[in-house]
């Protein structure tokens, strides 16, 4: 795929307004046409890792034999180390995947949001990021390092009930489900002598 790259679909003004590009959004939604297709994001934690992990999808979905994960790793969703944020706003990749599941095509974009809780960002701003994010996805991503704790199930709580207040605004049936599949990522995860590593649900992992 000539000239792939993220792009920015919202981004924060110098006077804290969000700017949404819809042109950028419409552009990546027409590539996938009449196709079902599904919109994975990553949200979380500012500095944690979220754009390293997009890597992986990007990798995952280029793939072109069984031996991808010994591929190099891309960095076209852009990270690195320290302590200055490197993701601002939201990014779409500006080219859907196709995979074929149960005999259809079906569409995959990525989605990578700015972090939340850095020392630039308002918590109203966090909240708008979040929300965004969750209404336009399928499938969120929230992104941990190493435990899930009591302040961080506090804070979904409240911007989910910030993201059902805005969906409601706009559904007057109330027939419209604004949170999509969620799937908390794990990361370093310290405890592995108890639970061993992969994917775990409340069949197979009580809490």
């Amino acid at each position: 795929m000539a000239n792939t790259r993220p792009l920015r679909v919202l981004q924060i003004s110098q006077d804290g307004h969000f700017l949404f590009n819809t042109d950028a959004f419409v552009s990546v939604l027409e590539k996938v046409g009449s196709r079902p297709f599904v919109l994975y994001s990553i949200n979380g934690r500012s500095r944690d890792g979220k754009s390293y992990v997009l890597n992986h999808f990007l990798r995952f979905f280029k793939r072109t034999d069984e031996n991808w994960f010994s591929s190099q790793l891309p960095q076209e969703f852009i990270w690195r180390g320290g302590r200055e944020r490197v993701t601002s706003g939201i990014n779409l990749w500006s080219e859907p995947f196709f995979e074929t599941r149960n005999g259809r095509e079906i569409g995959i974009l990525l989605m990578d949001c700015q972090g939340l809780f850095d020392d630039q960002t308002t918590p109203q701003q966090n909240a708008i990021i979040y929300s965004l994010s969750n209404l336009l996805s399928s499938v969120m991503i929230y992104n941990l390092k190493e435990r899930i704790d009591e302040p961080t199930l506090q804070t979904l709580h409240f911007y989910s009930d910030y993201t059902n207040a805005i969906a409601s605004a706009d559904d007057i049936d109330g027939k419209v489900d604004p949170f999509p599949k969620m799937i908390i990522l794990i990361r370093d995860f310290p405890y592995f002598h108890d639970y061993e590593f992969g994917y775990h649900d409340d069949h197979q992992c009580p809490l």
